[in-house]
């Protein structure tokens, strides 16, 4: 993707090396001798990176730095300055800096911040675009998602809202499975009537009969009362069975035969009961497989599972993970009664590369936990919980699950070259390919690692 760069130095050296640098990478670049120059482009013009030296005739870098990030809060900064004291860094981040070099310029360290720089930013862009795209869409129920995989799911429920199609939906716990079992409901023809959810995995074995079907004073010990089950309860409206992998075989032969006959009789009962209910059930783990081990009833499956709708998991929706956190962000500062904060891009990159094992469910406890963190502020990385910030959960290769010490061709140790070289590609690939989070998860310096990498693979690429 090309890129307007705006390169602010008075050193003419200094501006053709960065322009020439720029140029052949492909991005279009503006000079300026001046902070004063610059900002007075800026009013019109918004570029995707501006490369702002400190020491300027007139007003200084430092000085012009909050006036730019005022005219443009977006656009990502790379302050350059000849000063190699870290308080200086500080100070840049806190104005508004998303990364500062130090003179002589080293170029190839110059190109990587660069490249990360204009990475963020271009994830600014798709932020922008997936809120304008979910501000456009109607989403049912309240369920968010722009992914691909998420607009599959919305097209499928979009085809069971307006009948009577018993919906089946498979997907990991967290994915809000219960959500969309809501919006079915809130959208079709009984959205008047009960909605009523139950999760069959809660209810004590020896009482689920008794919760489905209800019971009459005196059916049993603690009888005290007759007791409408979740049918009768459920009347005229739809009945929301959540993992209903965990019906006693006992529990799954009665519901087959009340939906076969759309009647029910509470327990201690001589008269049978007519129920009129939808059906959407709901697991964790598939009732196919379940009824190809004989774990769950066949002719049960083929009642429950009439419209079966994948859920995907958050790992597969990266675009939706942004939406979601900004979702969630407004509606837990709004809850803690604080005003809600920004994301950094590079917090953004992070909740996009975590593998996100508890879902949408692991994403709201995270999004609370970096409000607090925040304390109003910005949300960087170090806001997010430590095992989002060094657990990015990616499965490894099996070439590279484990470090072995031995060579299997020589039967030799390896050397210490060898074994830093695998170190290195196991960082890489729980790091999905990010030279700055290996660096991080390592324990070095970018440029220390990422000459390390070069010098021993030149042919390789990791960023």
């Amino acid at each position: 993707m090309k890129h307007s760069v705006f390169l602010v130095d008075d050193d003419p050296v200094v501006l053709r090396l960065l322009e020439m640098t720029m140029a052949s990478a492909g991005h279009y670049v503006r000079q300026f001798r001046s902070a004063e120059a610059c900002l007075s482009a800026l009013e019109s013009v918004e570029p995707s990176l501006v490369c702002l030296d400190v020491h300027l005739p007139g007003m200084s870098g430092v000085e012009a730095l909050p006036r730019i990030r005022a005219l443009r809060q977006q656009v990502p900064i790379i302050l350059i300055t000849c000063e190699s004291d870290p308080k200086v860094g500080v100070k840049a981040m806190k104005l508004g800096a998303s990364d500062y070099l130090v003179k002589p310029l080293d170029v190839e360290l110059f190109e990587q911040a660069v490249s990360q720089t204009l990475r963020q930013f271009e994830m600014v862009l798709e932020i922008r675009r997936l809120r304008s795209d979910a501000a456009q869409a109607r989403p049912i129920g309240g369920v968010i998602g722009c992914s691909p995989a998420m607009h599959r799911t919305l097209s499928q429920i979009g085809l069971v809202l307006h009948n009577e199609v018993s919906v089946y939906l498979h997907g990991e716990t967290g994915t809000g499975k219960d959500l969309i079992a809501r919006g079915i409901h809130a959208h079709g023809p009984r959205a008047s009537r009960p909605f009523v959810a139950v999760n069959c995995g809660a209810i004590p074995r020896d009482l689920q009969e008794s919760q489905f079907f209800g019971h009459e004073r005196g059916a049993f010990t603690g009888a005290v009362q007759r007791q409408r089950g979740f049918f009768e309860q459920a009347d005229g409206g739809t009945l929301f069975l959540d993992e209903a992998s965990e019906l006693t075989p006992s529990a799954q032969v009665k519901l087959l035969r009340a939906l076969q006959d759309r009647e029910i009789r509470r327990l201690g009962a001589d008269q049978v009961v007519p129920i009129d209910v939808r059906i959407i059930s709901a697991s964790s783990r598939d009732l196919r497989d379940l009824a190809r081990t004989g774990e769950f009833r066949e002719d049960l499956l083929y009642r429950l599972v009439v419209f079966p709708i994948e859920v995907p998991p958050l790992r597969q929706r990266c675009q939706d993970t942004v939406l979601l956190a900004g979702h969630f962000l407004g509606i837990y500062s709004a809850q803690m009664g604080v005003p809600a904060p920004e994301f950094a891009p590079e917090t953004l990159d992070l909740l996009c590369h975590y593998s996100w094992p508890g879902n949408v469910r692991e994403l709201q406890n995270a999004i609370q936990f970096a409000i607090l963190a925040s304390r109003g502020e910005v949300i960087r990385p170090e806001h997010l919980p430590e095992f989002i910030r060094g657990g990015i959960q990616v499965p490894l290769s099996p070439a590279r699950d484990s470090i072995d010490l031995i060579d299997p061709v020589s039967g030799k140790l390896k050397s210490l070259e060898q074994i830093q070289m695998e170190v290195i590609l196991r960082a890489r690939d729980l790091a999905q390919g990010s030279v700055t989070r290996a660096a991080e998860m390592l324990g070095v310096g970018r440029a220390t690692l990422y000459r390390r990498f070069q010098r021993s693979l030149p042919h390789n690429h990791i960023d």
